[in-house]
């Protein structure tokens, strides 16, 4: 497969030369269906979803949250193959040539789009379930305990924006948009002069909370205060 190929170069190294990762990538992709399935839905999700994408072929060559997502696949079927060292391996070269941080065992659905991706960190134990889109900056983390389960899990549809810090073992729901507080006050204010409404934002202490108005299924949970107040503090309230 061209994926392949090309994933195996951008992870080249003299540790690892690209022609042996890719025997290792071809082996994971022939060996597990799911992958491959993954990878179409992965491209088509980010074709639908990002309005910067109008060609398969862009997040194929380009997109640095696709192929990282792609690398990990890999890892984590190495993972499950008790090929630990060469998943750990792969994990450390995607943070390296990518700023992005997932770890092997790390299980993620169809359909992800991982927009610029930059400053992603996802846990050992956290679980993202189908049609997700997470935004640069996000942490999947733990509570610090030194193992079992430890972080989040969320579900399909979810919708992560830029800079969300979400810890523990929370669960996201199906459906929900995670964002922060600024772009909840403002999108407010917009509902409040559009339609009269006097709902919208509340704000108690350092949390805010909003309804996103305009869809079925559009509940947003938001964070606010000091820049270092993170959703695991508050979901954890």
């Amino acid at each position: 497969m061209a994926l392949s190929f090309h994933l195996a170069n951008l992870l080249d190294s003299p540790t690892a030369p690209a022609m042996m990762l890719r025997e290792v990538i071809l082996e994971a992709l022939r060996d597990d269906g799911d992958i491959r399935g993954a990878i179409r839905d992965d491209l088509n999700a980010i074709l639908d979803r990002d309005s910067a994408c109008h060609e398969l072929y862009i997040p194929f060559l380009y997109f640095k949250g696709f192929q990282a997502l792609q690398i990990h696949r890999i890892g984590h079927w190495l993972w499950a193959h008790n090929r630990q060292p060469l998943a750990n391996f792969l994990q450390s070269q995607m943070s390296r040539h990518f700023g992005i941080d997932i770890h092997p065992a790390a299980r993620f659905g169809h359909g992800i789009m991982l927009d610029h991706a930059t400053g992603l960190v996802v846990g050992e134990t956290a679980v993202v379930g189908n049609r997700v889109s997470i935004l640069q900056s996000v942490t999947l983390g733990g509570t610090g305990k030194e193992d079992g389960d430890r972080h989040p899990k969320i579900g399909d549809g979810v919708l992560i924006s830029a800079g969300a810090k979400i810890l523990a073992t929370f669960a996201l729901a199906k459906g929900r948009k995670w964002v922060r507080a600024p772009w909840c006050c403002r999108m407010c204010r917009r509902i409040r002069r559009w339609r009269g409404s006097r709902q919208g934002c509340r704000q108690t202490d350092d949390r805010v909370t909003g309804t996103r108005y305009g869809s079925r299924d559009s509940r947003v949970s938001v964070v606010g205060g000091d820049s270092s107040t993170t959703a695991s503090t508050i979901a954890a309230t």
